[in-house]
């Protein structure tokens, strides 16, 4: 079923929560934003091939849900790798793995490479697809590099090397993949606006508010240099199906680096410490 809800909400986890509101009616169900899968057939619920449910948010406003059959899901069908997927997804969000990129990882498991700013996540790669006659579920073991070094240490160190830092600075961030801790969120980073600050203000439904004051309500993260300029992010094609069309502003002192630079891989000393923790001997299960 595709869902619409009024006023137009865009977050895809605040969907899923109002949804969440009515899970008695679904049955089994899981949702990936827009599109509903559940195990109980809800067309003889509709009214002129629409149901319609009410819910209302934490400020009290009362929120339209409505649902359209589009039909359903066989065995045979493409979608069903889909639905599949989806499933396993919500499988390992319920294990605590963390999602970054395409794959899970397991932070609490983190191991910290001494000596070298930077911390080796577990994980797993996973993927479900047709296998001749039956369904294939392949699992493999990966592993993430979590920087210690955030992008404000880069921009910094960049400064001090002398004139157009702002050219090298780009050069080194714009293209990298940033983990912001407040959130346990990876954002790719797309470009960098020397014209913006944590100062700079941003609308709300409460109002005008700068970055500064938005992480110390929200995360009581106190922001100390408040001349940086702002990473700018685009938003994913996901984002972008649940209606969130415009760039996300991050704060580069807020923001932790992943994965390694061509530098990094020519250190044969760090290459070594990392394949200590990465390598998987025969005997592993």
């Amino acid at each position: 079923m595709t869902i619409a809800e009024r006023p137009d909400v865009d977050m895809i986890r605040l969907r899923r929560a109002y949804l969440a509101h009515h899970k008695n009616i679904f049955g089994g169900y899981i949702c990936d934003g827009t599109v509903l899968f559940c195990t109980v057939y809800l067309v003889d619920k509709m009214v002129n091939g629409v149901l319609e449910l009410l819910t209302k948010n934490r400020e009290g406003y009362t929120i339209l849900i409505k649902m359209k059959h589009v039909g359903i899901v066989d065995v045979t069908d493409a979608q069903l790798l889909q639905v599949l997927n989806l499933i396993l997804r919500r499988g390992m969000e319920g294990l605590n793995l963390q999602l970054v990129g395409r794959n899970f990882f397991h932070p609490v498991e983190k191991v910290d490479v001494s000596g070298f700013q930077m911390q080796i996540w577990p994980g797993y790669q996973t993927s479900i697809r047709q296998h001749e006659q039956d369904i294939l579920l392949c699992a493999e073991i990966t592993h993430k590099v979590m920087r210690t070094d955030t992008i404000y240490q880069i921009l910094t160190t960049t400064a001090s090397e002398g004139k157009d830092y702002k050219t090298s600075f780009c050069q080194r961030v714009i293209g990298t993949i940033v983990l912001t801790d407040y959130n346990n969120k990876t954002y790719r980073v797309d470009d960098v606006n020397f014209e913006l600050s944590p100062l700079s203000k941003f609308s709300t439904k409460d109002g005008d508010i700068s970055y500064i004051q938005y992480y110390k309500q929200k995360y009581n993260i106190t922001i100390r240099d408040h001349q940086q300029p702002m990473l700018l992010s685009r938003p994913t094609e996901k984002n972008m199906r649940g209606g969130e069309n415009e760039f996300i502003i991050l704060v580069p002192e807020l923001c932790r680096t992943t994965g390694l630079t061509d530098d990094m891989r020519s250190n044969f000393r760090l290459m070594k410490a990392m394949g200590e923790h990465t390598r998987l001997s025969p005997n592993a299960a």
